[in-house]
């Protein structure tokens, strides 16, 4: 089974990367809605030097922005309880086509569902679940398409490095039918990189519903539990995996589950119990591929966290 690991601040530099390679981590995704060209580029470099010392090529993935909406910078912490009010444009920043949809009471979540709130007629959200709350994190109203974009200006400069930075495979977005899906290849034919695979990542209830199409277009889907979570009924998530990985294995296409499989590890050497278990269960249901987030981006463990992944798939002989 493949191991995929995110890169980020707290494995950039290729020691901690070369640890990760011995550990089991078999593919390295760049994420591009925390960084840009030249952030992606350091991150290449420091791979290509854990490579070479430890004589084994990575597949490398470029996760795209899309149609991901994530806070925009304004340099601090919020700690938010219940009761709360912020407002868009001045405690926290979003694109103004984003708030421009947003109505009255409707629920907002951030960073992945750990904090929400639902909107007021003045441009402010009422919290109604607290949580600690900084910039970059994911926003979603659930229902509500807040992007319609699924390739963004900084997504095409990323593509058009693709061929410099090796690139193997892409993450879609927010994948919300099958013309997504051939709209990124026909781009990619276009660019002379028809040979990068598409790995389709369903992440909200559009994508839920024209999963079946979805599956068949892309090379690989990525079950992305942080967001579809974020975007639907988080006590649904569990039978909305059971249903995808079924579609996968029907049609016979690979699939990646992605996002909290060891979020214990952000702060802890050691796995959970619950998180082997959930692990077992992925592969149990065929799961090709397994991946790694906060993990091994901004975890205070990297390298641990991928010899346990590496170590829980392997007790599964």
């Amino acid at each position: 089974m493949n191991i995929y690991a995110t890169l980020g601040p707290s494995c950039s530099r290729s020691d901690v990367i070369y640890k990760m390679i011995v550990n089991g981590m078999t593919g390295a995704r760049i994420n591009a809605s925390h960084g840009n060209i030249d952030s992606a580029s350091e991150y290449i470099k420091e791979l290509e030097c854990a490579e070479k010392a430890a004589g084994v090529k990575t597949e490398r993935l470029i996760d795209l922005r899309g149609a991901e909406i994530r806070i925009g910078t304004f340099g601090k912490t919020l700690e938010l309880k219940p009761g709360d009010r912020i407002v868009f444009g001045r405690d926290i920043v979003l694109h103004p086509d984003v708030t421009n949809k947003l109505k009255r009471g409707m629920t907002c979540r951030f960073n992945d569902g750990m904090t929400e709130g639902v909107t007021d007629n003045d441009g402010g959200c009422i919290i109604t679940k607290g949580g600690e709350l900084i910039q970059g994190k994911s926003f979603a109203v659930p229902g509500v398409t807040l992007c319609e974009s699924v390739i963004t200006e900084s997504d095409n400069e990323l593509l058009l490095n693709a061929s410099e930075f090796k690139i193997d495979s892409v993450m879609l977005p927010f994948a919300r039918c099958e013309n997504d899906v051939l709209r990124l290849r026909k781009i990619l034919c276009v660019m002379s990189l028809k040979e990068i695979k598409i790995y389709a990542k369903i992440e909200d209830g559009e994508g839920l519903k024209n999963a079946e199409s979805i599956i068949k277009a892309s090379d690989k889907t990525v079950i992305a539990r942080g967001d579809l979570g974020n975007n639907t009924d988080i006590y649904s998530l569990p039978r909305e995996q059971k249903k995808l990985a079924a579609l996968c294995n029907k049609y016979g296409k690979p699939f990646i589950v992605a996002t909290g499989l060891l979020t214990s590890m952000e702060i802890t050497p050691s796995p959970s119990r619950a998180e082997v278990n959930d692990i077992y269960n992925c592969a149990l249901d065929g799961a090709n591929g397994l991946m790694l987030t906060g993990e091994t981006a901004i975890g205070k463990y990297p390298a641990e966290a991928v010899k346990a992944l590496s170590d829980a798939i392997s007790a599964l002989a």
